[in-house]
């Protein structure tokens, strides 16, 4: 995805996180109802009130990485 992708905002096929919420059903939900229709982008690092491309911290990566698939294998499953 482009800079100039990410400034044409969110729709309703994307929605910007600036970080992993620590309550995982805030982002689990979207994540699930995108898996059930047609699609959509849930974008870490970008400001979702501005739009800023804010990055994700290099010591977050890994986490991120390894806890949000298995939190949303979690919420599919329940």
């Amino acid at each position: 995805m482009t800079a100039e992708e990410i400034f044409n905002g969110e729709s309703k096929e994307v929605e910007y996180k600036e970080m992993v919420p620590k309550n995982s059903s805030k982002y689990t939900k979207t994540a699930v109802a995108y898996a059930n229709c047609a699609g959509g982008l849930l974008i870490f690092g970008v400001a979702d009130d501005t739009w800023k491309i804010t990055g994700i911290p290099q010591e977050d990566i890994f986490k991120i990485s390894t806890v949000f698939p298995m939190q949303l294998l979690t919420a599919v499953s329940l």
